[in-house]
């Protein structure tokens, strides 16, 4: 399987939510942490995807 990375604009495009709301619920550990790529974060696409539908679940 090939793990995907995404930008945190696509990651808030993808969800629905601002870039700034991702950033401030990872701090938090209400999302996903993403990697560290220098000086970029980027989020495993499987992550985000395990993480909406939890979301979905508990709605």
């Amino acid at each position: 399987m090939k793990r995907e990375y995404l930008r945190s604009k696509e990651v808030a495009e993808k969800l629905g939510l601002a870039v700034g709301t991702i950033f401030r619920m990872a701090r938090r550990g209400q999302f996903p942490s993403g990697v560290k790529f220098g000086r970029a974060r980027r989020w495993n696409e499987d992550e985000i995807n395990a993480w909406a539908a939890a979301q979905s679940e508990g709605a």
